[in-house]
């Protein structure tokens, strides 16, 4: 899946793939200096996960992750969110990766 804004998978939805998933916004340079947010709060079946993001200060929402999952975040001082309004991360049954690029990055943890 490839955006060049904003992804949303709204609550109680479900993304099913037989293989692997992967996301990339903030894609071309129509918008620069301007992030994306990347907000996964339902559910996403596949063998793998992975999210990619642009050159800019980006913020990601991750609520789950059922499989193995790697977010890339790139150039720009970025925001990644694990956890959902219950503070709970029961919903994390896989290794979680997180390469946050350049920038000055910051991962909050709802437990």
């Amino acid at each position: 899946m490839q955006a060049s804004d904003d992804v949303t998978l709204g609550d109680n939805s479900i993304l099913d793939a037989s293989g692997n998933v992967v996301m990339e916004a903030d894609l071309g340079t129509g918008d620069v200096g301007t992030g994306v947010a990347v907000s996964l709060n339902g559910g996403i079946t596949g063998n793998s996960l992975t999210v990619t993001t642009g050159d800019d200060g980006d913020t990601i929402n991750l609520n789950e992750a059922a499989q193995v999952t790697t977010i890339n975040t790139s150039v720009g001082n970025d925001v990644i969110n694990f956890g959902n309004g219950g503070n709970t991360l029961n919903q994390f049954a896989e290794l979680v990766t997180v390469d946050g690029g350049t920038g000055t990055n910051t991962l909050n943890i709802n437990n």
